[in-house]
Formats: C-alpha cells, structure tokens, sequence
C-alpha cells in the first residue's frame, strides 16, 4: 500500500502496518508522528522507494529503496523509528557510508541490517563519539552485505573507536564486494567476542580475513578482558574468537592469508575454504581443526 503521512497520522490505535511512503518528506513526517503519539504500531513495514528485493521478517523494518539523496548534509536527513530493529538498503547510490545520512538518530534496538547493491558505499559506520547512530549501535546482532562494488572497509578507521559497539554480533556475511582487500583489523576484532558465523564469498580483491600487528604495536593498543588478539611469549599473535561455529571463505581469487597467528576458537564446527588459489597456508587453530579444502 503506497500512502501519504497525513493519511496514517490519524490512525493512532493502529497495531501493525506494512506501505510504502510517497517520498522522503513524507516518510520523515510519519515517522516523527509515530514518535509523537503515545500509541505507536506494535509491527511495522516502512519502505521508501519501489521494487524491494528483500525479505524481512515482519517486525519492526525499514526499507529504503533507491534512495539518493545527498550525503554530508546536502541533502534531506532520513529520520528512523526510534525502536526500528531491521534496517535494509538497496541502490541507495549517493551514500558513501550509513551512518552520513542516519547521524542524528538513535537506534538502540536494531539488531540486523542488509544492504545490497549501493554502488558509493565505501564504509559502513564510522563508531565515532559525535556520531548519535553509531553511539546508540549497542545491541547490533546481524550484517549482511552483498554487491558492494566500492565498500573498503567494514568500519572506517579511527582513534576513537566506541568501546561497547559490537559485542553482541554475531552473524556477517559479506558477498561480491569487490574492492574489499582486507576484511577485519585488530581493533574491530578484539570486539568480536560474540561472533558466531563469519561467510565470505565472491570479493575478488580480498588478501587476509584477520588483520595481525607486529607485537610491540598490539602490546600497547590492546589490554585486559578485551585482548582477543594477543601476544604473549610466542611468535604468532592469538586471535580469540570463542563463540565462532562457522566460518566459510568461498571463491575469493586473491585470498593469501586467512590469520597469521593462531585462532583459538573453541566453539568452531565448520570450517571450509573453496576456491581460494593463492591461499598461502592454512591458518593454525586452537584446539586443532580439520579445515575443509576445495582447490
């Protein structure tokens, strides 16, 4: 059902509701209603743009389709249900990260995002402190990724990476994003303790999944309960990753690395590599695990 804002505003006993708004001041204008009355949808579908590819569980979702405003202030700010807790994206072509255009909301309960096919996209989320999306980003459980053509990086590099963000996801899955070359560095994976299945596939540029440093750098950034990277007495650098069940890496043509230190994944069921020809060794795990190799 495609409808304007001034048509719902007045329906404050509504307990579900699935439509597509007209445009972006429309879509901001039901959203703000729905924050100001005291009985909001219990379910909601909420889409901008037409021709959704997606299938979401019927909850609490927004979906923005071929939405192509403006990043960096420059365009009309998007305002998200304040309880939203799936967010997807589809040919959204203007945005080079998420949290640009949602920076001013706070989206404490969302817990799966998807995005396909966002050709701009170089970052997801920027976890800055002055940044009210990705400081309220505390209970994100699932991210799936695919036709990403120019995504960098998962999460942009910065100093100030918030400390509570990411500790409870638990699922990611990341396909056909092409300028990707190395996928989680040590600081993003120190924060990974939750972290149950990790699936890559079709990235044609990616060389390493787990980013090591040399000991002396790791020694000083990382400390106490959060050292899920570690270097003690040993050579190799430990990653920790002790609720990881599966890990699939699948035709990635420029893979040469996977870890260069130790997994210590005590929870590990499923391990399989496919396709990956310049795969230079196989990475050491703890307790030892059977990798399942394709050529």
């Amino acid at each position: 059902m495609k409808v304007k804002a001034e048509d719902l505003q007045g329906l404050k006993q509504l307990e579900t509701f699935a439509g597509i708004l007209y445009n972006s001041e429309n879509f901001n204008n039901y959203v703000r209603a729905m924050q100001e009355i005291n009985h909001r949808p219990r379910n909601y579908l909420l889409q901008l743009g037409t021709s959704n590819p997606f299938n979401p569980t019927f909850g609490k979702a927004v979906i923005f389709v071929s939405c192509n405003i403006l990043s960096r202030g420059r365009g009309l700010p998007l305002v998200l249900p304040i309880d939203v807790e799936q967010l997807y994206l589809s040919m959204c072509r203007r945005w080079r990260f998420v949290c640009e255009v949602f920076s001013f909301n706070i989206a404490k309960s969302l817990k799966y995002c998807e995005i396909f096919d966002c050709e701009e996209l170089e970052y997801l989320f920027c976890f800055s402190y002055t940044c009210s999306f990705c400081s309220s980003l505390q209970n994100l459980e699932s991210v799936k990724l695919s036709v990403l053509s120019n995504l960098r990086f998962l999460w942009k590099e910065t100093d100030t990476l918030l400390s509570d963000t990411l500790f409870r996801l638990r699922f990611v899955k990341i396909s056909s994003c092409y300028s990707l070359k190395t996928l989680l560095t040590p600081e993003i994976v120190a924060r990974l303790q939750s972290l149950e299945k990790l699936h890559v596939e079709y990235c044609d540029e990616l060389k390493e999944i787990f980013s090591v440093e040399d000991k002396e750098q790791m020694g000083e950034e990382l400390s106490g309960a959060d050292q899920s990277l570690d270097n003690n007495s040993s050579d190799r650098t430990k990653l920790f990753l002790p609720k990881l069940v599966s890990l699939l890496l699948e035709q990635l043509p420029q893979l040469t690395n996977v870890c260069r230190g130790e997994m210590h994944c005590n929870s590990l069921q499923v391990f399989r590599i496919d396709v990956c020809p310049k795969l230079e060794e196989l990475p050491r795990t703890v307790p030892w695990f059977q990798i399942d190799v394709t050529p």
